[in-house]
């Protein structure tokens, strides 16, 4: 039995809405292609493989006086030294993260039909409901799970520069630089016979250990991105909800049932004046037609009589 009150119409359609945010019932081989894709492709590994020369940029190349400006600024504001090193690398991290939102943004936007076009193409004919339960992604979502991965990711180095130490986490830099990046690749950590030094290091070696710290930078954003995004996403909805106009009984007269109207019986000639019948009856014909009439257009419904 549908609700006669508005109000409960209106709070039983907040709570469909809320269902459908919140319910997932299916996950395709073609969505979850998409999101491998999108985050997996697009949010992690391009941004990866951007984000280190950016940052070697940043800090050892000609953005170096920038980057050093910056931390100064920052030192001046009350922070520690090492706490402003780490804010403006963060920052470095996320620049290509942040330009990667534009193509995000563009899969998001058309993920109905390339979610179909992958299903087509793995064969999976299960349906898509939980694309259509999804909330819709907007520039908002994704800029605010950005935000929060920036906070995330710099108190990430912090807590591990605390937990382990500053020193020890350096030299997690450079034995990830050394190890994982040098000697696969046959290249030297610093330049051959000149002392072992910071300003001797190679480019392959600061590019170790950039990457030291972007795996993890990214690994982090890319996660929250794809949670985060969701999440506002939701929030955003569910507010869109809450705002819609309520029709209260106090202050909006409701409109008197389709069916109330067409069903008026016709005026009964035979019990009034003949000259009455004929001033009244074409009339009020007339307007109760437009009245039953007007509710089967498919433009907005009509006002309220």
């Amino acid at each position: 039995m549908q609700p006669s009150n508005p109000i409960e119409s209106q709070e039983k359609a907040e709570v469909e809405q809320a269902e459908r945010v919140a319910q997932k019932t299916h996950i395709s081989k073609g969505e979850h292609m998409f999101d491998w894709l999108t985050y997996g492709g697009i949010g992690f590994a391009s941004v990866f493989a951007a984000g280190i020369p950016i940052v070697h940029w940043a800090k050892y190349g000609k953005g170096a006086k920038v980057f050093a400006d910056s931390a100064k600024s920052l030192e001046k504001l009350g922070m520690n030294a090492t706490s402003a090193e780490d804010a403006v690398m963060t920052t470095a991290l996320m620049i290509p993260g942040n330009l990667g939102l534009i193509p995000i943004k563009q899969m998001e936007d058309h993920k109905p039909e390339l979610v179909q076009k992958f299903n087509t193409m793995l064969g999976d004919k299960s349906g898509d409901a939980s694309v259509d339960k999804e909330p819709e992604q907007s520039w908002g979502s994704l800029i605010k799970a950005r935000l929060v991965a920036w906070v995330a990711v710099y108190a990430g180095f912090r807590g591990a520069a605390h937990a382990i130490g500053q020193k020890q986490f350096l030299d997690f830099e450079n034995k990830f630089a050394e190890h994982a990046v040098c000697k696969p690749l046959g290249k030297p950590t610093h330049i051959p016979g000149m002392a072992k030094i910071v300003a001797n290091e190679t480019k392959v070696f600061r590019y170790g250990k950039i990457a030291a710290l972007d795996i993890f930078a990214t690994a982090t954003a890319t996660t929250l991105l794809y949670i985060g995004s969701r999440f506002f996403a939701g929030e955003n909805a569910r507010w869109k909800a809450h705002d819609l106009p309520k029709d209260t009984p106090d202050n909006t007269p409701s409109s008197p049932p389709q069916a109330a109207i067409t069903a008026t019986p016709p005026m009964d000639n035979t019990k009034v004046p003949s000259y009455i019948a004929k001033m009244t009856a074409a009339p009020h014909n007339s307007f109760v037609d437009s009245v039953a009439n007007s509710k089967n257009l498919s433009g907005p419904p009509s006002l309220p009589l």
